[in-house]
């Protein structure tokens, strides 16, 4: 694996599906001539059968040049519980100023001696220098011991704490805190994104509540969050596919975007997609009559601004429902909207967007399960003269 930066870590992917047997052994070769982002990257990617080796091996390429490196190579330790506790490369650590090294080497050193690590991690936080008590709490939650679970909590509830609110979340859900996911909750929307983040992570997926959070999540200004959010959306126990595609009705054009590029990963059903264009199609003709009959009055301020705000209902709910064709071709097994010529049938290729409207309005028009009966469609398309 002579690949270097994003590459290495494509082909180290690559093997992890076709050829896991050989990619630990060369990630650790290879890793010295790698920069330090893809270091990490592909220190992620061991194994966990070949983890506890692996960390003893990059024990000698732990650095104080290369913190974040050394950071994932004391995960890797922690992580698959690799007895370190008097190798000499890891315990000068203990010292090290940066303060999430020093709390994990301290996890690493006295895994296996918790009255020591107690001592540690109580030092560390009775420290007034923030630096310091990062370390306790980034240690705290790595010690597994629920009895600092009190003590975080009240960390969170003191003043000046902001700059290790992210690590004491993340180590409350690391002692796997009851109250984990409204603790979570409250910092979903914190101003400062390292914050949001942390929270996410900490965040499971369990209902429809916890679904929505994080559906709101992909809207989120970060790449990162955004990818994030997908991500765990995607990788959850719990899935609501009814959900997703009516969170497509959400006026964030980012989550939107988000939504039909998560959809196309997923086990979306065509029915649910037809359910939410069908309830948007119907708004949309609604709001249109309501604008319609209310010509049928005198003229006035307040009518004619009803109207204005009836007539962009209108467009706002023709908007969503005609968004979501691209789910519904694809749902289908049709080509995605293109140039070239067009059959109303699944499976025939490109077609133009104009052709694949007219045919799902005629597919709307009719049954696509046993339970569900056609309703008396087609209608026009909403147009209507204020438009």
């Amino acid at each position: 694996m002579s690949a270097r930066g994003k590459d290495a870590v494509w082909y180290a992917r690559l093997l992890k599906n076709f050829s896991p047997e050989r990619l630990d052994e060369l990630i650790i070769k290879n890793l010295e001539n790698q920069d330090e982002p893809t270091q990490v990257a592909l220190i992620k990617l061991i194994t966990p059968e070949s983890g506890p080796k692996a960390a003893r091996d990059l024990i000698p390429r732990l650095s104080p040049d290369r913190p974040e490196t050394t950071i994932a190579i004391l995960k890797l330790i922690h992580r698959h519980n690799v007895k370190v506790a008097d190798h000499p490369d890891v315990s000068g650590f203990l010292t090290n100023p940066h303060p999430v090294i020093r709390g994990f080497a301290g996890a690493c050193i006295h895994a296996d001696q918790p009255e020591t690590l107690d001592q540690f991690i109580s030092d560390w936080l009775a420290e007034q220098d923030p630096v310091h008590r990062q370390s306790g709490i980034i240690c705290a939650g790595l010690s597994r011991n629920k009895k600092w679970i009190p003590q975080l909590r009240d960390l969170l509830r003191s003043a000046e704490i902001d700059p290790v609110i992210p690590d004491i979340i993340i180590a409350l859900s690391r002692l796997e805190t009851d109250d984990i996911n409204a603790l979570a909750r409250d910092y979903l929307t914190h101003p400062r994104m390292d914050v949001r983040m942390a929270a996410l992570d900490a965040l499971s997926i369990v209902d429809d509540d916890t679904l929505q959070k994080t559906v709101l999540l992909i809207g989120d200004p970060s790449d990162d969050i955004h990818q994030f959010a997908k991500n765990k959306i995607k990788a959850a126990d719990y899935q609501n596919p009814r959900l997703l595609v009516e969170s497509l009705g959400l006026p964030s054009t980012r989550i939107r975007k988000g939504l039909f590029n998560l959809l196309d990963t997923l086990d979306i059903k065509e029915f649910d997609v037809l359910i939410f264009a069908k309830k948007n199609l119907e708004k949309s003709y609604e709001t249109l009559a309501m604008a319609a009959s209310l010509e049928n009055i005198p003229q006035g301020p307040m009518r004619d601004l009803t109207i204005t705000h009836l007539m962009e209902k209108k467009k706002w709910f023709w908007k969503i429902s005609s968004g979501s064709w691209p789910s519904m071709i694809k749902a289908a097994g049709c080509g995605p909207p293109g140039k070239g010529s067009f059959q109303p049938t699944p499976g025939n290729g490109p077609m133009p967007l104009s052709c694949s409207m007219t045919y799902w309005t005629e597919r709307l028009s009719t049954p696509c399960c046993r339970c569900w009966k056609a309703p008396p469609w087609p209608l026009p398309w909403p147009t209507g003269k204020t438009s």
